[in-house]
């Protein structure tokens, strides 16, 4: 069969005096890849994933050999203590972080920035009060999703408006839907969600921003991470990951309402409702970023990353988790935080054609 199609692609090719290019690309569409499996630990309706979502929708991945499957998970820290189960994940920077000292995760790229969707909410009269007294009142009953990026944006909202810490609050530790329950039913005045969640707090609940991790510091990331010694062991197989996800997020970028829609229905297939409300909202506030763009963000050497954007938010994050005992006042981006894989990518003709291509 290969054979007769490489003939017929040749006749095609003289017949209409195609050019050299043109005949390449005919052919080349019958290469046979060794399809390699992997497995991409994502949290269902959550836009960070969404790249992986838009490659299998698309058939991006068996361009590069690929066959993904996928595991879920409410949140980043029971996701990063699953790591035996996947070989790539998508998750926040603070479960990352974690993920980093505990379990010796890398992370190798950047989903999305999710700085504007972070945010501590409130009913509106709430919001006005404290925006009039610049101040969280002491006592304030706040439900929170412990050691995850809410967390992490919720106390830095509370030194931001008026020094306070968690300690003069009282804090119900929760998972993000029993964070919308508690805000809901008024067992909770401030509630610290993220994406979905806070367009299902805005639209269903009435609440409002009070502050987002766009406000104060380093921005917050999505990021994707692995086992250092999987990377370690399969460079290939994770420069191609990052390759493909490179052509899905040009994907997007180029077809921002198509992307849409297709969220919405990949959401709704993992069992999450995203109105269309929402899916603009993620498409708007959340950008992802090119193979250029992640090199910007992650830093173009390993000794680089220190001070780039993501190694400042993993900066700062960190001091929030030491002073929680989950972090390690000894650890520094550039151990963690590697973009070498990213330049294979760029310095892989095959891979950097793929990752430019939409």
């Amino acid at each position: 069969m290969t054979d007769y199609f490489n003939t017929l692609c040749l006749r095609l090719g003289l017949s209409a005096r195609l050019s050299l290019v043109s005949l390449t690309v005919c052919c080349s569409a019958s290469v046979s890849y060794a399809q390699t499996p992997i497995r991409i630990s994502v949290q269902p309706g959550n836009y960070s994933a969404f790249s992986m979502h838009v490659a299998t929708e698309n058939d991006y991945w068996k361009q590069a050999g690929l066959v993904p499957s996928f595991v879920r998970y409410p949140a980043g820290l029971p996701q990063v203590k699953g790591n035996a189960d996947w070989d790539f994940g998508v998750t926040g920077t603070v479960p990352a972080l974690i993920g980093a000292k505990d379990f010796d995760l890398i992370t190798v790229a950047v989903a999305d920035d999710q700085s504007l969707t972070n945010q501590i909410m409130a009913r509106k009269e709430l919001v006005d009060q404290i925006r009039a007294k610049r101040s969280i009142p002491t006592g304030s009953k706040i439900a929170v999703t412990l050691n995850s990026t809410g967390d992490y944006a919720l106390q830095t909202c509370l030194a931001l408006w008026g020094g306070r810490m968690k300690s003069e609050m009282v804090v119900q530790g929760a998972t993000q839907p029993e964070v919308i329950a508690a805000g809901a039913s008024g067992a909770a005045d401030l509630v610290a969600l993220w994406a979905p969640n806070i367009y299902t707090m805005q639209e269903k609940h009435g609440f409002e921003p009070l502050c987002t991790a766009k406000d104060f510091g380093p921005g917050i990331y999505n990021v994707v991470v692995t086992k250092r010694d999987y990377a370690t062991r399969n460079p290939d197989i994770v420069s191609k990951f990052l390759a493909v996800m490179m052509r899905s997020v040009n994907w997007i970028k180029a077809n921002p309402q198509a992307a849409q829609e297709m969220f919405v229905r990949v959401s709704a297939g993992e069992g999450v409702q995203i109105s269309s409300f929402a899916a603009k909202s993620d498409y708007i506030a959340r950008p992802v970023f090119n193979l250029d763009g992640q090199l910007a963000v992650m830093g173009h050497s390993p000794t680089s990353s220190n001070d780039s954007p993501a190694g400042r938010s993993f900066y700062s994050i960190n001091v929030f988790l030491t002073e929680g005992k989950f972090g390690s006042r000894n650890m520094r981006p550039s151990s963690f935080v590697d973009s070498s894989f990213l330049n294979r990518v760029k310095d892989d003709a095959k891979l950097s054609a793929i990752a430019k291509s939409n």
